[in-house]
């Protein structure tokens, strides 16, 4: 069954604007490993609304989000954990990194967001029985 989502007015402004407003470490994973088809195929977009949260990137194909924190762990902030929580509970997979984690460390974090993507890849080839896990 498809997951559908209901967009205001604002969230489609905000999906329109493809992360120009972006922080530096939101422009530098996008540059460094998720625009285009960089990590082995799989597409993300940038700036994606689901209900009234915004998630800074977000492949579709395989429920998985990327949320980038502002240096305070998710764990000691509300909003983000009920960002979390909403969409754990739509089906994604979220992962969480810090501005610093992803400046000082990107090689470690597009290494873990590259062995996610790869695990859900190959769980839902399996799931399907096809090659093609979209279906």
């Amino acid at each position: 069954m498809p997951n559908t989502i209901a967009y205001t007015k604002k969230q489609k402004r905000i999906n329109g604007q493809k992360g120009r407003d972006g922080s530096r470490s939101n422009s530098v994973l996008w540059n460094y490993a998720l625009e285009g088809d960089q990590l082995n195929g799989h597409q993300f977009i940038r700036k994606f609304a689901i209900e009234q949260y915004n998630i800074d990137f977000v492949c579709q194909e395989l429920k998985l989000a990327i949320n980038i924190v502002q240096n305070i762990p998710n764990t000691e902030n509300p909003s983000e954990h009920k960002k979390r929580s909403l969409l754990e509970k739509r089906g994604y997979r979220v992962l969480s990194y810090t501005d610093t984690e992803i400046i000082t460390k990107i090689d470690e974090v597009v290494s873990d967001i590259f062995c996610v993507a790869e695990d859900l890849a190959d769980y839902y080839r399996n799931m399907t029985g096809t090659g093609d896990f979209t279906t």
